[in-house]
Order: structure tokens, then sequence, then C-alpha cells
């Protein structure tokens, strides 16, 4: 406070001079002359402002001795920048390499993966041929041997093997051969 004025009000972006004035001027002990209490407040601004002033300048001082590291910083942040920016240039480089290699890749894998479960298929299938040939001759044995339950089962495995090998050659046969009564 100075004079019963508040001198926070100096750095305020509402400061109203001739508000702060009369303030000050209000505040004047009622035994004092007014020429004596406006000497008083305006060497105590003078005073302020000659520590404001010494204040500003040590400031300034160690703002301008700091510049050359902070530009030095600077300099070396937009070094590093760079070299990020380099260095991000050459691993998308790479990836774009690499994606182009891995596309190649992986359609190989998959025609692989096609020509393996094509060949899978051809294996169960013919496995399957094989088996109905067994299959056929055990359940005539089972039916001379009047092995009910033994040719109740045959007769299903038949069926299964009949659905598996009906694209195959021979599939009309297969059907023919599960749907006629044996002679025996």
């Amino acid at each position: 406070m100075l004079g019963g004025a508040d001198v926070s009000a100096f750095g305020r972006d509402d400061y109203d001079a001739v508000a702060w004035v009369n303030k000050v001027l209000e505040g004047k002990p009622g035994d004092a002359a007014m020429d004596a209490h406006i000497s008083a407040v305006s060497m105590k601004l003078q005073i302020l402002s000659a520590d404001l002033n010494d204040d500003l300048e040590r400031a300034m001082g160690d703002l301008v001795s700091a510049l050359p590291r902070a530009s030095a910083e600077a300099e070396r942040v937009e070094g590093l920048a760079e070299a990020l920016r380099n260095d991000l240039g050459r691993v998308d480089g790479r990836l774009q390499t690499l994606e182009a290699s891995t596309s190649s890749s992986v359609l190989v894998l998959e025609r692989l993966d096609l020509l393996k479960r094509n060949m899978e298929t051809c294996s169960e299938t013919l496995t399957e041929a094989a088996r109905w040939s067994a299959l056929v001759r055990e359940c005539h044995g089972a039916f001379a041997a009047s092995a009910l339950r033994k040719v109740a089962s045959q007769l299903e495995a038949l069926h299964r093997s009949e659905r598996v090998l009906r694209n195959v050659p021979g599939g009309g046969e297969r059907s023919k051969t599960l749907e006629v009564r044996p002679s025996w």
C-alpha cells in the first residue's frame, strides 16, 4: 500500500490512473499538508520505480546471458529433429521393402496352404476308397456269419463312406451296393 492505495493495481489490465491518484489523495492523514503528502507519495513511487528498474535490468541481464545457451539448445534440438526425420525416412523405406516382400511371401504361403489342404482331402478320399472295399468284404463276412450287430455297424460305416465318396468315380455303384440286398 502506498498512501492508502494498493500498488498491485499498476499490474492490472483495468488500471485507472485517475482513480488510483484520487484514492491516494483520499488516504492523506488529516493533519498533513497536501503538498507534503504528494511529495511523500511521489518519493515512494520514485523508489519503487528505481527498484523495479533494477529488477528489470537484472532480469534482462539474466535473459541475455541465457540466450546463447537457449540458442545452442534450440539448434541441438533442431539437429536431433532432423536426425529423427532421417531415421524415420529410413525406417519407412525398410517397412515398404519388407511389406512388398512379405506380401509375395504371404501369397506363396497361401498357395502352399491350399495345396496342402487339397492333398489332405485327396489322401482322405483315397483312404476312404480303400476302406470302402474292406468294409464291403467285412460286411459280407458278417452277413455270412449272421453277426447282425456287426452288419449294422458295418452298414453305418458304409453309408458314411458312401457320402464321402459320392462324387468320386464309381459313386453310383457304391450307392447301388448299399441299396441292393445281398443274395447270400
